[in-house]
């Protein structure tokens, strides 16, 4: 079997505590779209589709690491795309980048055990 390269050494997911649809969002997310289901349907479906995620990413051998969604006014946790890593001819030990988001819901996000531990394991951004 050839080896492949990866760009990544480990997964953070976020569990799906309370998933749904965000209207403050949907204003400019085309993928945010309001579903016919009732929320716990929609947030059930969530809970399986991720738990489904998850056991395929250790089935291939990959780090995960899951947190809790930490604010349940924060629909769009679940995709933890307020921070990034980069390891390599950037910084060795990791630069931890910190991202502001574009509407206010989506700041309740930041999930302040994940910063606190990545900052232990990076160098932060601006440093």
């Amino acid at each position: 079997m050839e080896e492949v390269e990866s760009f990544c050494n480990r997964v953070i997911l976020i569990s799906p505590t309370f998933f749904g649809f965000d209207k403050q969002c949907a204003e400019d997310d085309k993928f945010q779209k309001e579903s016919t289901l009732t929320s716990d349907e929609v947030n059930n479906l969530a809970k399986e589709e991720h738990a489904n995620y998850c056991k395929q990413i250790r089935k291939a051998g990959i780090s995960l690491q899951v947190y809790t969604q930490h604010n349940l006014k924060a629909l769009d946790a679940v995709f933890p795309d307020w921070f990034t890593i980069q390891r390599g001819s950037i910084s060795k030990e990791g630069l931890l980048t910190i991202f502001p988001m574009n509407h206010p819901n989506r700041r309740l996000e930041r999930n302040p055990k994940i910063v606190e531990q990545l900052g232990r394991e990076c160098r932060p951004a601006g440093c």
